[in-house]
C-alpha cells in the first residue's frame, strides 16, 4: 500500500522513482522489533555507496521509530548530501539546512515516543488480561485453549490435529531439510 501511494505521489509531483526500491513490509521500525529490516540495511548501504540523491518515504515514522537509528540515518544522509522526500509532508528536506534537519529530528523523536506509548498500552492490556484470567495474545497454530467452568482461561494445550504437523515441521528443520523447494 505504501509503495503504491508513494509511487502515485511521485507521478503527481513529476518525480521518477529510481532503479532501487527498498521495502520492509510489516517489519517494525521500533526498538521493540524482533527482527532486523534487511531492506533498511540495504538502503543505508546504498546511501553510503554515494549512488543515492534522494530518499522517498511515505511518512517520517516509516524511516525509523528507533531514535538512535533515525539520528544515525539523518547524519548519514546529511554527510552524503541525500535529500529526504516525506510524502505526508509534501516536501523534500535538505539536511544541510538546520531547520530541515531539526524538523526531521523532531519527527524521529515523536515516532520513538509513539512507539513507547504503544508498548505501554500493549503491556497494560496483557497485564489486564492476566488479571482477568484471559489468554495471553493470539492463539498460535498447533495449539488450543481450555477454559474452566467460569469461562476463565485455564491452559494452552497442543491441538489434536495441528500439533503433530508442527512437530513434524520442527523435526524436519532440525534434521536439516529445506523449508522450501
Amino acid at each position: 500500500r505504501q509503495l503504491a501511494e508513494l509511487t502515485d505521489a511521485a507521478d503527481d509531483e513529476g518525480l521518477k522513482i529510481g532503479h532501487r526500491i527498498f521495502i520492509d513490509p510489516d517489519f517494525s521500525a521500533s526498538r521493540y522489533r524482533r527482527r532486523e529490516r534487511p531492506d533498511f540495511a540495504a538502503l543505508v548501504a546504498h546511501i553510503e555507496s554515494g549512488q543515492c540523491r534522494i530518499v522517498g518515504i511515505l511518512e517520517a515514522s516509516r524511516g525509523s521509530r528507533d531514535l538512535t537509528e533515525w539520528s544515525g540515518f539523518l547524519d548519514l544522509c546529511r554527510k552524503r548530501n541525500v535529500r529526504i522526500w516525506v510524502r505526508s509532508h509534501d516536501r523534500v528536506y535538505d539536511l544541510s539546512r538546520r531547520r530541515d534537519w531539526r524538523a526531521l529530528a523532531d519527527e524521529g523523536l515523536d515516532a520513538a515516543d509513539e512507539s513507547e506509548k504503544i508498548s505501554e498500552r500493549v503491556l497494560s492490556g496483557k497485564r489486564k488480561a492476566a488479571r482477568e484470567g484471559k489468554p495471553p495474545g493470539r492463539l498460535a497454530y498447533g495449539f488450543t485453549r481450555s477454559y474452566d467452568e467460569k469461562g476463565t482461561f485455564a491452559a494452552q494445550l497442543p491441538h489434536p490435529e495441528q500439533a503433530p504437523i508442527v512437530a513434524e515441521m520442527v523435526q524436519r528443520v532440525a534434521a536439516g531439510e529445506a523449508l522450501f523447494s
